[in-house]
């Protein structure tokens, strides 16, 4: 399996005609870009599945299309603490969610809309590909190493709590870092 360039993660509820368009649009993009964009399995990030995870963090450049302002694309990962590149919103380029159960209620006009909007990020995306790369390797290895550097400030901070409890500042820091570990405190 080819790790694409770019991967889209989008909205693609088909309850709506909004998140109809990301996900039609979407596929327009990805069999004219062929392999270079390839578009990520929502409900697979949103519970986590590993594989998807480790692909997702693998992907140089993602791409959120969200198709409404509730952002449910968005969310999920900025809620897992995914970096995306790029972010589109239907409604903030005009089109208008007409509400649940509307799935084929809308134009080609606005489809079109859709696809020329993502087609020219993708081209954006494809000529800064190894500067984008770059800050996201940096991004993780950021994160792998603030969780190094947690875990080893644990011993002091279980010392500093069993003295104090967590009647100053730093105690309560440490319970929330320990909370983040999944330490029972």
């Amino acid at each position: 399996m080819k790790i694409p360039k770019i991967g889209l993660v989008i909205c693609n509820s088909e309850s709506s005609n909004s998140g109809f368009i990301t996900g039609l649009a979407a596929t327009r993009v990805m069999a004219e870009f062929s392999e270079d964009v390839g578009i990520c399995s929502l409900p697979a990030i949103a519970n986590k599945i590993p594989r998807q995870m480790a692909m997702v963090r693998r992907i140089p450049h993602i791409v959120v299309i969200d198709g409404c302002h509730n952002r449910c694309a968005s969310k999920i990962l900025d809620q897992l603490g995914i970096h995306y590149d790029g972010y589109i919103n239907l409604e903030d380029i005009g089109i208008k969610k007409l509400g649940p159960f509307t799935t084929l209620k809308y134009s080609q006009e606005d489809l079109e809309k859709v696809y020329r909007t993502l087609t020219s990020r993708m081209k954006i995306y494809s000529m800064n590909e190894t500067k984008l790369h770059e800050r996201r390797k940096s991004f993780f290895a950021y994160e792998e190493n603030l969780l190094i550097y947690t875990m080893a400030a644990l011993p002091v901070g279980l010392i500093v709590v069993n003295i104090f409890g967590n009647s100053c500042k730093l105690c309560r820091t440490y319970i929330n870092i320990f909370r983040y570990v999944k330490l029972k405190f």
